[in-house]
């Protein structure tokens, strides 16, 4: 299963920025301006994201991938570990999690705690145990056309404090808080799946490992993401295919 990203610019504003050499100064004569992408698209090799999306998902998306999980163990929607931000959040180990559905239909989720476990990702002591890495809850409830909706929700991040030395202690990293402003039983889009134009940028993440950066990019020419074989074709793709 996949997630997709769509970053949209606003090219005008791009068109109409001064171009600067490597020290900052203005560039003269100015390059004729070419034409920017209108937005960067992102193909992930997980549907759960780990970006701006992340909070949204948690209180609208992220059943499907819950209730299929099995033995508790998740791929964290949070980063784990800090230390290792070039790893790629999808190839850090799962880890342990607990979570409740709200019982009322359609059964959204209603809270998540997800643990760090230390001795897993390395971690030194007083944190080679497990300790709380983020929390996720809903904190009121609507309902519209007999569902039982999230109407306010906060997700708070985790880390740890290394200046302990003795006992574990956790440090609140982040707090981010989601409210919707506008509840309709009727869909406003016709699909989910973004519309792509040929000036759309691909950058497609399915491909890479832990050390490569955006291996697969390429502009939407024809208006759509390439297919697996159409981008083991390409002779610059063909090395980092599976």
């Amino acid at each position: 299963m996949q997630k997709r990203a769509l970053l949209k610019n606003d090219v005008a504003l791009m068109n109409s920025a001064r171009s600067v050499d490597e020290p900052g100064f203005e560039i003269w004569p100015q390059p004729k301006p070419g034409s920017p992408p209108e937005a960067f698209l992102y193909v992930n090799p997980t549907v759960v994201p780990v970006s701006t999306a992340t909070l949204p998902w948690l209180a609208y998306g992220s059943r499907c991938y819950l209730s299929e999980v099995r033995k508790g163990m998740i791929l964290s929607p949070v980063v784990q570990d800090l230390s290792k931000s070039r790893t790629k959040y999808w190839l850090a180990p799962e880890a342990p999690a607990q979570w409740r559905f709200s019982s009322r239909y359609p059964g959204l989720l209603e809270s998540l705690v997800v643990f760090r476990d230390g001795e897993t990702l390395g971690l030194p002591a007083p944190y080679t145990g497990q300790t709380t890495n983020c929390v996720y809850e809903v904190v009121q409830w609507t309902n519209v056309a007999g569902m039982t909706l999230p109407l306010e929700f906060k997700l708070t991040r985790y880390a740890p404090d290394f200046k302990a030395k003795d006992t574990p202690r956790l440090l609140v990293d982040g707090l981010f808080r989601g409210l919707a402003k506008e509840v309709s039983p009727q869909l406003s889009i016709a699909t989910f799946i973004p519309v792509i134009s040929t000036n759309y940028q691909v950058g497609d993440r399915r491909f890479e490992d832990e050390y490569s950066e955006e291996a697969i990019v390429y502009m939407a020419t024809e208006g759509r993401i390439l297919e697996y074989e159409e981008l083991k074709k390409q002779p610059r793709f063909r090395a980092f295919m599976h």
